[in-house]
């Protein structure tokens, strides 16, 4: 008897081993992927200068402060760097297998792979955010058609935080 419970003991431990690596490897190749398809720089260069610019834009507007603070705290939790890092690799794990995530990252090292990732990190350079938030001068001066995005995107935002509420709840309750 007790050799077969110090056999039990010995594979339970031993298969909890291999589950645990199992995962250490998956968050590694998962950060390994954020960095070499260039999340991670855009990522980090993007969230604040969305907020900063976005910002900037509704002061130009005829809206009250009351208005732009109240818009400005809904949307900046959607743009925190660390979260959104830690969001994506958390994605990545869930959704990709080990073998997908070794797949992306092969491709990754080809010339195609370097390619879009260089014009995927240029396109969140903070110049050209710049130029393309300046492309957006012409819709600063209808400031009705700007309410209305602005209403309805905070509609969507208030969903997706009911969304995301949900879900965190149902991740809870199931013990995900």
């Amino acid at each position: 008897m007790k050799n077969k419970v110090s056999v039990f003991v010995y594979l339970l431990v031993f298969f909890a081993n291999v589950t645990l690596a199992g995962e250490a490897e998956k968050q590694r190749l998962a950060t390994s992927l954020m960095y070499k398809s260039g999340l991670i720089s855009q990522i980090e260069s993007n969230a604040e200068t969305i907020v900063n610019e976005y910002v900037k834009t509704l002061k130009n507007q005829s809206m009250t402060n009351d208005q732009i603070e109240k818009l400005s705290r809904i949307i900046t939790p959607f743009f925190n760097a660390t979260v959104t890092k830690g969001d994506v690799r958390q994605y990545f794990v869930d959704n990709l297998s080990v073998g997908d995530i070794k797949e992306v990252l092969v491709w990754l090292e080809s010339p195609l792979g370097r390619k879009i990732t260089q014009y995927e990190e240029e396109t969140s350079n903070p110049k050209i955010f710049a130029d393309i938030m300046a492309l957006s001068e012409p819709l600063k001066s209808n400031t009705v058609r700007l309410k209305a995005t602005i209403d309805a995107l905070d509609q969507s935002l208030v969903k997706a935080n009911r969304r995301f509420g949900n879900d965190l709840i149902e991740r809870a309750v199931s013990g995900k």
